[in-house]
This record gives structure tokens, C-alpha cells and sequence, in this order.
């Protein structure tokens, strides 16, 4: 039996944080029957999870405006130049915490002047993955997760942003996660490798890979002109591409890219054309 420090102790080591706990999940009950026949393949992106990310000024905010019922919460004040609802602003994990526990309670379906709410965009889950981490070392009287021994600080930064997201991704709206994104050079068979990704924290990485439906990298392309006649010109040109597939060099895809091209345009019209099943 554990001795009464001990527990004290442990109790210590996971305060209850009055905003953390305001915000949890709905339990759902188990539900106890024989399955039917075999359900239609979903062709539609309704109430998915996008996670794009891309290098500063690419377009990303852009693309994600175009969303239906795009409500965009705002962690890096950077949408003043794209036509969008005014954007909530938060500014730490407690005001993340204060604004999701609205959410969760509410479920709100409608803006003020009576449109649906059907996009959560955050801009950006960088960002909001930095609150979490300061938010935990402020709770642990840390400056760093890995001073505390064994793992226990990543693993309490871990758990913290996975239950708060798990929640928001299971919210009655598309969700779409933005990152910019950062280059990295590795060591593979004994060769030096460049690689992109988004610019999140090791455990914010690992939940939205896992949880994201779709990963699309946001790039600009450089292409060679041609003429009328279909002969280069000499005249380099760049587009802004979505890459939709894995690559050796860049983390991209999901559960359902098998229906997009490797590549297409940055652009949504395009995009959602191959789900054809879409409320417009």
C-alpha cells in the first residue's frame, strides 16, 4: 500500500487544472449490435480533418478561407489580408481551454448573422502546440519537459495536447490545422538528406499525423514555358502546387489522398472536385 506521501506526492505531480478540466469529452456509449452490410466508401471531405502546412506567404490561409463556415482561430495574428470572419484570437493555452470548453458545451451551429459554422480552422497548430508546451512547464515548475526524470514531462506535454485535440477533433465540423513548414537534414544510409515538414513540436507532430485525414504540403513550382508551338521559351514560370502523396523528401498524404493526383493546384475549387459527394 502506498504510503500517504506518496500519494500526496503523486497528486502533486497532476494538478487539476479548474480550465482543463471544464474541457472534456462527451462519453459515448458502447454500441451493442451486429453490424449491416457493408457501408458506401465516404466520397465526400464533410467533417474531416486537413493538416496543411507550407512556407510563409504560400497561400495556405487562402485555401483554408475556402472552406464552407470557416470559423478561424487565430493564434499568429496573420489574416488581415484574406477575406475571412473576424477570427477569434488566443493567445495561450488557457484562453485555447476557456474558447474549447465554450465549443465543446455550446456546439454552435450558426454565426451571429444566422450562416452555418461548419470549418474550424486554427492558424496555427505551431503556435498552439508552443502554448501547450508553456502551459505544461508553467503547471510542472519547469523550464524544459526534460528536466523532470524518465520521460515525465514529455509524457505529461504529450497526453495534455493529445486529450485537449482528441476532443476538438471529434467537434461536428471539417477541422483544418495549419503549419508552416520546416527543412531538415538527416543521415540515411550514410547519406546526408534533406527533408520538409511541418514546423510543430515532436508530440504535436505525432498526433496530427495520426489524426489528420489529409496532409498536403503547400510549394511553389518552377515550370518552363512553351509557346503556342509547344517549344520552351526560355521564360522560367513558378505555380503554387498541393502535394497530396508521400515523398521520400516530405510528409504528405492520408487516409483518403488515394483519391486526389500526387499533385494539383493550390487551389480548393480544385481540390474538392474529386469529392464529388461535398456540400457545396
Amino acid at each position: 500500500m502506498q504510503s500517504e506521501s506518496k500519494k500526496r506526492k503523486k497528486k502533486k505531480d497532476m494538478p487539476d487544472n479548474e480550465e482543463t478540466s471544464e474541457f472534456n469529452s462527451n462519453e459515448r456509449s458502447l454500441k451493442l449490435e451486429v453490424p449491416g452490410a457493408p457501408r458506401k466508401p465516404i466520397q465526400s471531405i464533410d467533417g474531416r480533418m486537413f493538416w496543411i502546412y507550407g512556407e510563409p506567404k504560400i497561400g495556405k490561409t487562402t485555401f483554408a478561407s475556402k472552406f464552407p463556415g470557416a470559423w478561424f482561430i487565430d493564434t499568429e495574428i496573420g489574416q488581415d489580408f484574406v477575406f475571412i470572419r473576424e477570427p477569434t484570437y488566443v493567445s495561450s493555452w488557457s484562453d485555447f481551454l476557456k474558447l474549447g470548453a465554450y465549443i465543446q458545451s455550446n456546439q454552435p451551429r450558426e454565426f451571429t448573422d444566422g450562416q452555418p459554422i461548419r470549418t474550424i480552422v486554427i492558424d496555427t497548430v505551431d503556435s498552439l502546440f508552443r502554448f501547450c508546451f508553456t502551459h505544461v512547464c508553467n503547471e510542472l515548475g519547469v523550464e524544459d519537459p526534460g528536466e523532470l526524470a524518465h520521460g515525465k514531462g514529455w509524457a505529461r506535454l504529450n497526453n495534455e495536447f493529445s486529450r485537449v485535440m482528441t476532443i476538438v477533433r471529434h467537434w461536428p465540423y471539417s477541422l483544418v490545422i495549419i503549419s508552416h513548414s520546416k527543412i531538415s537534414t538527416v543521415k540515411k544510409s550514410h547519406k546526408e538528406v534533406t527533408k520538409v515538414s511541418p514546423n510543430v513540436g515532436a508530440a504535436g507532430l505525432r498526433w496530427c499525423n495520426s489524426a489528420a485525414d489529409f496532409i498536403l504540403y503547400a510549394h511553389p513550382e518552377e515550370y518552363a514555358e512553351r509557346d503556342d508551338k509547344g517549344e520552351i521559351t526560355g521564360e522560367i514560370s513558378e505555380k503554387r502546387i498541393l502535394l497530396c502523396h508521400p515523398r521520400s523528401w516530405a510528409l504528405a498524404g492520408g487516409r483518403m489522398c488515394d483519391k486526389l493526383p500526387a499533385i494539383i493546384p493550390l487551389n480548393y475549387d480544385e481540390f474538392v472536385g474529386h469529392f464529388p459527394d461535398t456540400q457545396s
